[in-house]
């Protein structure tokens, strides 16, 4: 691919000096310290869109997330995560899968939607399964990624990355509180990453019986970060969590954490200061049994809007009635007008006094059994659309059904300049009983890909193949810090069509860890003005006429 080195001038509040493809930047912060901040950048081509079709191509990957119990009982139902990313430092984003019955799949990227499946190690004695939750993050800071993992029994794994596609599992020092779903970011904003974990009470209770009530519980805990030693802080001493999510709650510029709960246990959220975290409750209304969180500013206004996701079907037809009837019969309650909490989807939209929630007017609020939901600009003309996977299997919840299934299929919601509309015609619509999800693009072709977890049938990938529109797509990288990949950091592009901005989260969805490599589309013809990089420590570095169709690697060198 061909390279060349891009003009970049980078600012925090003063005067810079332009060097030969640097910029040394000389700033002043607000206590009269000064800092110097470096920046690097290297542009290289995206591949040609070589295949156009109306929508997606399936190909099924040689991975099944198998339950534990045949008769996939509860808690086995909820499935597990995936990840993607650059694992090998080759170009190309890999993929990793989380299992219950059988090991986690580590999927080679080899090019044109070909993949190689490895195990973690070259030995066969060794085996990682009954996995939930799947991270791929730089936790040692050597800028190689780890892969770790949370489990049923609630104990994390991690794999740390030993180059030349080898890894040595290991343990995390300080982390043993039990954990479902995990979240890396740098929380405090200090230069390294934090974890933040939190339990499932109910899959714990039934896992160790009795003996769970002697433990003191678990609950959601923060654990911060001091040379690869981690402190626990415990939020709170119980939760039913299947989502966590960084999301700036009161427009600060500080993103705040957002813990969400299954079975009617209420999401709690914490606002995030120098001085520690508080709770609050920003919103009017909230779901029920939160399964996943996503975040995107869908209308490019400046603001991010929050999808949160629930059980609710859309009683349209006779079939769907059917099978949701017996068991809404049983578990739903009546519903008052000002009830907190309902047992659908929400958006929460920032109205400049306050959140709105925008999923009825959006119609988007029913989706059916709803787990991972991701935010992206699949046919690159600007706007983030949203896709949304479906499907419940259990023996007891519904017994009635065939196979104990809730087959659905999964739903794909276009973006048209703020407004979402049903898409049918991209063959996104599986009925595979999808669970973690993410988007990536996985060929280098500026397109969206979509890799999918389903439970008790093959892993899916949805090759993009919309050949509307062109790209921009951005690897970041902090040297000499320890949040190597730059996590936590909001990139906005100004274009002649308006301003676009994307966060760099490692969680979002369910159960899933997104791509260190961040996509922005837009319509043909679009002017590219320029990039601006707004790190977590408050500093911005700008890239003047970014170019259309290719990968932009910025590189910071210390700064924090």
């Amino acid at each position: 691919m061909k390279k060349h080195i891009a003009k970049v001038i980078a600012t925090t509040v003063t005067t810079s000096l332009l060097l030969i493809g640097v910029v040394v930047v000389q700033s002043q912060s607000s206590d009269s310290s000064r800092v110097t901040v470096a920046i690097r950048s290297k542009n290289s081509l995206l591949m040609a869109k070589t295949t156009c079709a109306a929508g997606f191509l399936e190909h099924r990957l040689t991975h099944t997330t198998k339950a534990r119990d045949e008769q996939r009982a509860v808690f086995d139902s909820n499935g597990s995560g995936v990840a993607v990313a650059d694992l090998d430092d080759d170009g190309l984003s890999d993929v990793v899968l989380g299992n219950l019955a059988d090991n986690v799949s580590l999927l080679w990227n080899q090019g044109d939607f070909r993949f190689a499946k490895k195990n973690l190690v070259n030995r066969l004695d060794i085996a990682e399964q009954n996995t939930r939750a799947v991270a791929v993050v730089d936790v040692n800071a050597d800028t190689k990624l780890d892969i770790v993992f949370t489990h049923t029994a609630g104990a994390i794994t991690v794999w740390y990355n030993q180059g030349k596609r080898q890894f040595v599992q290991a343990t995390l020092e300080g982390v043993n509180v039990p954990a479902y779903t995990m979240l890396w970011d740098d929380v405090d904003n200090d230069g390294d990453l934090d974890l933040v974990t939190s339990s499932y009470d109910a899959l714990l209770e039934a896992e160790q019986k009795d003996s769970f009530m002697l433990t003191g519980g678990a609950g959601t805990v923060l654990y911060t970060n001091n040379a690869g030693v981690f402190t626990a802080n415990r939020l709170t001493k119980s939760a039913q969590t299947l989502a966590l999510l960084m999301f700036d709650m009161n427009q600060d510029g500080q993103r705040d954490l957002i813990i969400g709960n299954d079975f009617a246990d209420p999401d709690t959220y914490w606002l995030n200061s120098k001085t520690g975290f508080s709770t609050t409750q920003p919103f009017k209304r909230i779901t029920k049994n939160t399964m996943g969180f996503s975040s995107a500013d869908i209308d490019n206004n400046g603001t991010f809007e929050l999808f949160a996701t629930d059980m609710k079907p859309k009683f349209d037809n006779l079939e769907t009635i059917a099978k949701w009837m017996p068991f809404m019969e049983r578990t739903y309650q009546k519903l008052q007008y000002k009830s907190l909490q309902r047992a659908e989807n929400v958006l929460q939209t920032w109205t400049g006094n306050g959140y709105q929630n925008m999923a009825y007017e959006q119609n988007i609020d029913a989706t059916g059994w709803s787990w991972s939901a991701q935010f992206g600009d699949l046919d690159n003309d600007g706007f983030q659309d949203l896709y949304i996977v479906n499907g419940m299997i259990d023996k007891e919840n519904l017994k009635y059904l065939v196979n104990n299934e809730l087959i659905e299929k999964n739903q794909t919601y276009r973006n048209y300049r703020g407004t979402f509309q049903k898409e049918s015609t991209w063959n996104l619509d599986t009925q595979a009983s999808g669970r973690g999800m993410v988007m990536a693009d996985l060929n280098n072709d500026g397109r969206l890909d979509i890799v999918i977890n389903n439970l008790e049938t093959p892993a899916q990938i949805f090759e993009n193949q919309i050949c509307n529109g062109d790209s921009l797509e951005i690897h970041l990288a902090w040297s000499q810090v320890k949040n190597t990949k730059a996590l936590g950091a909001i990139l906005k592009l100004y274009t002649s069509a308006g301003i676009m901005q994307r966060e760099l989260l490692n969680q979002s969805g369910y159960l899933s860890s997104n791509d260190t490599k961040l996509h922005f589309g837009f319509n043909k013809g679009t002017t590219l003005e320029k990039l601006e990089v707004h790190w977590s420590d408050g500093a911005i570095s700008t890239l003047e006429k970014p170019q259309a169709n290719s990968l932009l690697e910025i590189t910071r060198d210390g700064g924090q």
